[in-house]
């Protein structure tokens, strides 16, 4: 089925007149918790129009300025350069030229896939048309512009050929047992809708993705939406949240260990070559990490010529679980809501059931970053995730 496409134009949706400004000048203050590194997103409710220009939320001491998006009545900003526990005072200013955004995605439907730029760099494409079984993310590309991922079986692996698990495709959701069918393998993932649009603070793009019986029939409908963060080229993010409706009778995830939420590391960073698997727990190698449920998993090591690269995969605080971790130093990470038995080994059954007519919501971030999980300080990252700094408006909303 070919997708059909609905690209966010912002100048297609952006309101004018009076109210289109009335987010200049407006005040807010801001509280953190923990020390504030850089591209922390903090959001904050706005009811009012969509301004007609380039958003930016300046710190009224230092005159830093955050770059914004203005998106279904929120403005997210993104944070940095904060001390723990400290107040901040902020204002809000539109500048009426829109100039080109930090992160921009361009969709093209024919081709299927849409492309990513951050600050002029190509972070990642979106692949979705018909001829791919399902939908991924490939090429993503780590500071030095190395790919982070496994490039097979999209292209040729350099320096270290790997072309196990053909099904592995770079950075992907799956599952291998829905209704009884299996994604993560061999059942398609069919893509309805695609539409994406860009920003300073973040770029989105939201695909209404359909999953499938081995005869086409429909079993559940998903809708995804990728945030891919405006960070540095040595910590960038993508934020993925997906959310499963039973829209055509009851479904159940089955404790299953192939899924979910899912990556494949670039080679030389294989557990079984240089690089390194760590949890939450400060756990490593696959035999101490694997199954052990907690908030997230690093996956880094050294590339020649750039340095130490990674991913870390975390899970939202609000999933309805800590997920199980799938891995293997072959090279994948799994970040699985269901193999309680499987893969937690925890005597117990994971699976889980949706009602028709009930939706299930799971969160996730995948950090591309520069260093290992200790230069990258990947605990300090997850707890900017887990709990960002709290933002407020000085005055009453009009």
């Amino acid at each position: 089925m070919r997708a059909m496409l609905v690209i966010g134009a912002a100048a297609a949706l952006l309101l004018t007149g009076p109210s289109a400004y009335g987010l200049d000048g407006r005040s807010l203050t801001l509280t953190t918790t923990e020390a504030v590194t850089e591209a922390v997103a903090v959001s904050v409710p706005f009811e009012g129009a969509v301004p007609a220009g380039r958003v930016e939320v300046l710190h009224a001491e230092s005159g830093a300025a955050f770059p914004a998006t203005v998106r279904d009545g929120r403005l997210t900003f993104l944070v940095g350069g904060l001390p723990a526990e400290t107040t901040h005072q902020l204002t809000v200013k539109v500048h009426p030229q829109n100039n080109p955004p930090a992160v921009r995605i361009a969709v093209d439907e024919e081709a299927g896939r849409a492309t990513v730029h951050i600050r002029d760099e190509h972070f990642t494409t979106y692949n979705f048309g018909p001829d791919h079984r399902m939908p991924y993310l490939w090429p993503v590309y780590a500071e030095g512009g190395v790919t982070i991922t496994r490039n097979f079986p999209m292209g040729e692996d350099e320096p270290v050929a790997s072309t196990d698990h053909v099904h592995h495709q770079s950075l992907w959701t799956a599952f291998g047992d829905v209704n009884g069918f299996d994604t993560w393998h061999r059942v398609p993932i069919k893509t309805n809708k695609v539409e994406a649009e860009s920003g300073d603070a973040y770029g989105w793009l939201r695909a209404e993705n359909v999953w499938v019986d081995g005869d086409g029939n429909p079993i559940v409908d998903e809708t995804r939406e990728y945030h891919f963060v405006n960070g540095p080229p040595s910590l960038r993010a993508i934020d993925q949240t997906v959310t499963f409706t039973a829209s055509h009778g009851e479904v159940t995830f089955a404790d299953d260990k192939e899924g979910f939420f899912a990556f494949r590391i670039r080679p030389e960073i294989q557990g079984n070559r240089a690089g390194v698997l760590t949890n939450a727990l400060g756990q490593q190698t696959e035999r101490e990490v694997y199954g052990t449920p907690t908030e997230w998993m690093d996956y880094s090591g050294p590339v020649e010529g750039v340095g130490n690269r990674g991913i870390a995969l975390f899970s939202h605080p609000e999933n309805f679980r800590l997920p199980a971790w799938h891995v293997r130093d072959y090279g994948l990470v799994g970040c699985n809501f269901f193999a309680l038995s499987d893969v937690a080994r925890l005597g117990e059954d994971g699976s889980y059931t949706l009602a028709e007519g009930e939706s299930l919501t799971l969160r996730a971030r995948y950090l591309i970053h520069s260093g290992d999980v200790h230069e990258a300080d990947i605990p300090a990252r997850y707890a900017e995730y887990a709990s960002p700094p709290e933002a407020e408006w000085d005055e009453t909303e009009e």
